[in-house]
């Protein structure tokens, strides 16, 4: 949800299924939540004074779905004390008006809601405040009264709607799921247990979450005078999966526990500990987005360029038009939603997927195409990493699984030579080449290039893999166990290797020991010389080492 705020005129404001604020300001407003059944309601909200040209319609008041009416003591001084009404409260009345002392009368026929600044006066007239279409039920209860001043609200241990005014207001919204919005001012809002929503507005506030999923919002929305204007905030999730808004890098955020996700609004953020998701919205093209050392989740789709780093963690990242993601450290999945996005893996098993500009970077990366759009990848090294191919999007391909070595389905040329090719791959003139999908090989229907894999890249049949609409888990590179000491270990490839026989000898005790290696000699010109043994086979290479004698060794 959001707050919605008329200005002088007519206006006519619209909610959304969520949880609303709206607020028609001077003019006979038209106001609509939208439709919110969630159970938290939305907030008509009416801080100017009452009568025939200040008069609003709310269209789709209920009760049922927990809808709440604010009243501002400041234009409607005979309401007192700000807080929520309780049941009975004696300045609520409804039914047919008999001139008594109730300041808010609510007539059940025609769904008008007035007030009646003197109560001590009956021929004072009253002032009609909105009227709720179709005359809906309206009790005490659905009633707070906020005030402009600095204030000290508190709630119920239901589900609360509470506002706060101009100044530093002080609410505390106890038990229930509740909404709490300071407004102009240096707030400070505690939402307390339950799934509570703190909308801090403008100034520097601080805003507690308490128990539950909160959402914090700590930024200023776009309806304020100056919307360049942003304050540092301090935002306490308490307990729970709670949501941080933010657009202050000095907004300072803590929390105790949960899955906790940061919302940016046009600032550069940097995830603190604890925290493990991030999405960024509005953000210039120097804009970035940095996770930390958990598995994080970060979105940058919401932005044009934006850059997003992974750092450590196994993290899930995406980005849209011209960004760049970088994994970082672990084992990252990286997707991009538009071809101009550049993916970088970088160290970790990596997954790249979507669309755009691939490069893996070191580890075994998987490059997963669930799309027949064509992606380009910089730096596929075949017998390591992996092509992945989905077969929801690539019918034709059959069941999961490896390619063998032979697979039928897998064909190296320009098109396809039998009806049974389904992959094919068209090697450049100079390395690399372009991967094609053709769902009936040399029938009618035409081959979808799937991407351009630069130079020197090869692909193999064994390469490729098949799944069913599942993004696969990369399986990390073994760490290698070390050879025996004294053994001998080739590389890739064709080798000569070649050690030394010793023989072994018992000493005195009858204990196995290896022959004595004695010191190499300098000949007459000067070429160092084998002092155990002139045979070929048994002379070793031997090296000056620095600060020490020279050894044989073999």
């Amino acid at each position: 949800g959001g707050d919605l705020h008329g200005g002088d005129g007519n206006d006519t404001l619209f909610g959304n299924v969520h949880s609303d604020i709206l607020s028609g300001g001077a003019g006979n407003d038209t106001l609509t939540g939208g439709g919110n059944t969630s159970g938290q309601g939305d907030t008509f909200l009416f801080d100017v004074a009452p009568g025939a040209t200040n008069a609003d319609v709310v269209t789709d008041f209920s009760e049922l779905h927990n809808d709440h009416i604010q009243l501002d003591a400041s234009v409607m001084g005979a309401l007192g004390a700000a807080g929520p009404m309780s049941a009975g409260d004696a300045r609520f009345a409804s039914g047919p008006f008999d001139g008594n002392s109730a300041v808010l009368f609510y007539n059940t026929s025609s769904g008008s809601l007035w007030y009646n600044s003197d109560t001590s006066n009956r021929d004072n007239p009253l002032k009609l405040i909105a009227t709720l279409s179709g005359a809906p039920t309206l009790s005490a209860t659905d009633i707070t009264v906020v005030g402009q001043s600095s204030t000290t609200v508190v709630g119920t241990s239901g589900n609360d709607s509470l506002t706060g005014g101009d100044g530093s207001d002080t609410m505390q919204g106890l038990g229930g799921n509740d909404t709490l919005n300071g407004g102009p001012g240096n707030d400070s809002l505690d939402g307390g247990a339950g799934d509570d929503s703190l909308v801090g507005g403008a100034g520097a506030d601080t805003l507690v979450g308490g128990d539950g999923n909160d959402t914090l919002d700590g930024w200023v929305p776009v309806h304020m005078t100056d919307p360049n204007e942003h304050f540092a905030d301090r935002l306490d999730g308490g307990l729970g999966n709670d949501v941080f808004n933010v657009d202050n890098p000095n907004d300072v955020l803590t929390d105790a526990g949960g899955i906790d996700t940061v919302m940016t609004h046009d600032v550069n953020w940097t995830l603190g500990p604890g925290f493990e998701n991030l999405t960024a919205f509005v953000m210039d093209e120097f804009g970035t987005s940095t996770g930390n050392e958990l598995d994080n989740v970060i979105d940058i789709t919401h932005v044009f360029k934006g850059t997003a780093f992974g750092m450590g963690g196994n993290d899930s990242m995406s980005g849209s038009t011209k960004s760049n993601l970088h994994g970082g450290d672990g084992n990252d999945t990286l997707v991009g939603t538009e071809v101009s996005a550049n993916l970088f893996g970088e160290n970790g098993d990596d997954v790249l997927t979507g669309f755009g500009i691939w490069t893996g970077g070191a580890g075994a990366d998987t490059f997963l195409f669930t799309n027949l759009q064509g992606s380009e990848v910089d730096d596929f090294a075949s017998g390591m990493d992996k092509i992945v191919l989905d077969a929801k999007v690539m019918t034709a391909l059959g069941t999961s699984g490896n390619f063998t070595a032979n697979d039928p389905r897998f064909f190296v040329g320009t098109a396809a030579h039998d009806a049974d090719d389904r992959i094919i791959f068209s090697p450049g003139p100079s390395g690399g080449g372009q991967l094609f999908y053709d769902p009936d090989g040399t029938g009618p229907q035409a081959a979808s290039s799937l991407g351009f894999f630069l130079s020197p890249a090869n692909v193999v049949a064994t390469d490729i893999s098949v799944i069913n609409g599942t993004t696969p888990t990369p399986t990390p590179t073994p760490t290698p166990t070390p050879p025996p000491a004294g053994s001998i270990v080739g590389t890739e490839g064709n080798d000569d290797l070649a050690g030394q026989r010793l023989a072994l000898w018992r000493g005195r005790q009858g204990q196995l020991r290896l022959p004595r290696v004695r010191r190499a000699k300098r000949g007459h010109s000067g070429q160092l010389r084998h002092r155990v043994g002139q045979h070929p086979a048994r002379c070793c290479r031997l090296r000056r080492h620095r600060r020490s004698r020279s050894f044989c060794h073999g």
